[in-house]
């Protein structure tokens, strides 16, 4: 080896080893200077900071996250638990909080618990030891043992897309969910609007508060307030699957005296299922029956259109808040995402 390749070898070594004192001697800066400006503190002047990314960038110094997170009292790592990694909604808003997580230089940690609330308890407790910065939780239904699990947690943590019965007045944790009666509320009016008075409902299971209960009760008032009867055998909740909504429409196709014109689903997921079933019998969509979904999961993905409901950034509205509790002290509240329905290739409108 040459006296070149010895120096090369020496130098890349160096700074592949290098500290924070070695960055400081370099940019003729003091080392708590250095870490000021690698924790982001402001009261820095340009030149300096300036000379300390410059010394960074030519060692390719790498902090290390343990001893950064001793002096900043943070760890950078948020957690994300949630129950079923295969539920493509879910998918798409964890790729936004992942984006926001990146753009924020944090961490983002996903923990399945596969609808099963032991499961979810386990993980909270390793995501505690963890020392995590913000909990970001999908809920499916609320126990005693695991909100006083969430409530050992001294980070901000959000709940999402599942409220806590009788929580309204002084919630316990921020919510961000869906406005799961309103939307439903809005959903059957507007096959109402098209004429439908024959309408049928799949939705979520009745354990589930927010996605099954308040949605089967907007569906039930806005017929009550039609005037439109709902036979019981109109109405099944299942599993939010494909297999959810093709038993349910059997369900339906076999007990029903008349068949529904419209079928109400609670998730795009049930409507596939409902649509697949009604095709194994023969059944058009939408010319024989009108098949409505819920959050706009599929639209590149399933042959037919859905007419759904849709919410847009849910991932970019869940970081906003968890980033604000994360800065200030800012009540716990319920924050509804904002909402549209769209009519496409699934449902039609009868003539009078």
């Amino acid at each position: 080896m040459n006296q070149r390749e010895v120096y090369f070898q020496r130098n890349k070594s160096r700074r592949m080893n290098a500290t924070m004192e070695d960055i400081a001697r370099d940019a003729g800066v003091s080392i708590s200077t250095v870490s000021r400006v690698i924790n982001g503190y402001k009261g820095i002047s340009e030149e300096l900071r300036r000379r300390v990314e410059e010394s960074i960038c030519k060692y390719n110094y790498k902090p290390n996250a343990a001893a950064r997170s001793l002096i900043t009292k943070r760890t950078d790592l948020i957690a994300v638990v949630q129950p079923n990694l295969e539920n493509p909604i879910l998918a798409k808003v964890l790729k936004e909080i992942a984006k926001c997580c990146s753009d924020k230089g944090k961490t983002m940690i996903v923990c399945d618990y596969d609808s099963d609330n032991d499961k979810a308890i386990a993980a909270l407790d390793s995501m505690r030891e963890h020392n995590v910065d913000g909990v970001i939780f999908f809920g499916i239904y609320f126990t005693d043992e695991l909100i006083e699990r969430l409530s050992q947690f001294t980070c901000p943590v959000i709940l999402v897309n599942q409220e806590i019965p009788g929580d309204e007045e002084e919630p316990l944790f921020t919510t961000v969910a869906s406005d799961n009666y309103k939307r439903m509320c809005d959903a059957t009016e507007f096959l109402i609007k098209d004429n439908h008075r024959r309408i049928a409902y799949i939705g979520g299971q009745k354990e589930d508060y927010s996605n099954g209960r308040l949605r089967l009760q907007g569906f039930l008032d806005t017929m009550e307030k039609y005037g439109l009867a709902v036979p019981e055998s109109y109405v099944v909740q299942m599993d939010f699957s494909v297999e959810g909504g093709r038993e349910g429409m059997r369900r339906i196709y076999e007990e029903a005296s008349t068949l529904p014109t419209a079928v109400l689903c609670g998730s795009d997921m049930i409507a596939v299922g409902c649509i697949r079933y009604l095709q194994s019998m023969k059944l058009r969509v939408p010319e024989d029956i009108s098949v409505f979904g819920h959050d706009d999961s599929l639209q590149d993905i399933f042959e037919i259109k859905l007419s759904t409901v849709c919410s847009d950034n849910n991932g970019q509205i869940i970081c906003d808040r968890l980033f604000a509790e994360q800065e200030n002290n800012l009540k716990k509240e319920k924050i509804y995402y904002p909402y549209r329905l769209i009519r496409r290739q699934s449902t039609r409108r009868i003539s009078e």
